[in-house]
């Protein structure tokens, strides 16, 4: 049985369809990994879906980080570095497990802490040069 460990709120929603769908996405792949992690699943799906989730959300970040370079906005450096350091405690966390380590509900909650408050707090800076421009 599947639960909703990160649901999708409005309060999200950034008004940029390809930031929207693409947040969307991520929350869906931490569900996965939290539903993964509930059912205790085999190690090697564990490691399946960290590795997604981290795929798509260098993906997504890349996307963010084009749209922040179009649309000038002033602190792509200081951002695009919260998206570096976001990416390498999730790959720690990533090796830590494949090396023998468990995944625990820190990593469940890491996850979903650091992307709500990253969309409800750094998002909301570029949304005015991208919805100005675009």
């Amino acid at each position: 049985m599947n639960s909703v460990f990160f649901p999708w709120k409005e309060e999200y929603a950034t008004g940029i369809d390809v930031i929207d769908s693409q947040h969307k996405r991520l929350i869906e792949l931490i569900d996965k990994l939290y539903n993964t992690f509930m059912q205790r699943s085999e190690k090697e799906h564990m490691q399946q879906i960290l590795k997604e989730i981290l795929d798509y959300a260098s993906y997504h970040f890349d996307t963010e980080a084009t749209l922040m370079r179009k649309y000038n906005f002033p602190k792509t450096i200081e951002h695009t570095a919260m998206h570096d350091a976001f990416a390498a405690t999730a790959i720690e966390f990533r090796h830590k497990h494949r090396h023998g380590g468990v995944i625990t509900s820190s990593l469940m909650n890491f996850l979903r802490t650091w992307l709500n408050d990253h969309i409800l707090k750094a998002d909301r800076e570029y949304i005015p040069y991208i919805k100005k421009e675009g």
